[in-house]
């Protein structure tokens, strides 16, 4: 069967976030028939200009998640990342029906993915598994990552793999004791998708897909369900049919 050739191209969006002072501009990218936001969320509020809450300590990132509050940070506390790598979201300001993402757009949802993951080149054997291999066949990392000189990669090279202009970025993560760990090593990626399912005490635990690109294992992209109080970084994709403006 003779394979789509990947279809590719960038433009800047202006966007105007209600509670900013400034527009926050982002790029966006083509991939197939999907149009995705090029660089990693970086907004303070909710769709409607609600403020989402800071967690700057680590007392204060641990209470959000006990109280199943929305909260982002920056990674290391250090607004100075957030051009670099975007913001970090615990998963109450993701699946939040206010909308952590602009008009017309939203978080990647797990199906979301598996349109991009498909599109280059993911065989669907693979769609839903939870191996660390994941991808590697199709160097399905590589293709996410691009030419992004963020990255500490060892081994396999990106020189000669057809970036998909995703440019992941790896702005690390911030665990649920808010500690951070990751920063140019580790793409996390939150997606909108929960995944609830009773312990054996019969309580509901909701623990979203994700999806992870490690540094050293750069080929693959990992599938995985992580609890929600961690701090992972964000892309949003444009709703089907949505005009801007």
């Amino acid at each position: 069967m003779m394979r789509t050739q990947l279809l590719i191209f960038s433009t800047f969006l202006t966007f105007h976030f209600y509670g900013y002072s400034q527009s926050s501009e982002f790029k966006s990218i083509q991939i197939g028939k999907q149009i995705w936001m090029a660089n990693n969320l970086n907004s303070s509020v909710f769709q409607d200009g609600t403020p989402i809450f800071e967690a700057k300590t680590v007392e204060e990132w641990r209470t959000a998640g006990s109280e199943k509050r929305p909260a982002w940070c920056y990674y290391g506390n250090d607004s100075s990342n957030g051009k670099k790598y975007g913001r970090i979201y615990n998963w109450y300001a993701v699946s939040n029906p206010l909308n952590v993402c602009p008009a017309g757009w939203n978080v990647a949802s797990d199906k979301d993915w598996n349109v991009l993951e498909k599109y280059l080149g993911l065989d669907s054997a693979e769609m839903n598994s939870i191996k660390d291999s994941r991808g590697s066949e199709a160097k399905l990392g590589l293709k996410l990552i691009g030419d992004n000189n963020l990255w500490n990669i060892s081994g396999d090279s990106v020189a000669n793999i057809k970036s998909s202009g995703f440019n992941a970025i790896p702005a690390g993560q911030r665990n649920p004791y808010g500690e951070f760990s990751g920063e140019k090593e580790v793409a996390f990626f939150w997606t909108s998708t929960g995944n609830s399912k009773k312990d054996e005490k019969g309580i509901y635990h909701n623990n979203p897909w994700t999806r992870i690109i490690i540094g050293n294992m750069s080929r693959s992209c990992l599938r995985d369900k992580v609890m929600p109080t961690h701090g992972f970084s964000v892309r949003c994709v444009m709703k089907v049919g949505y005009k801007s403006k």
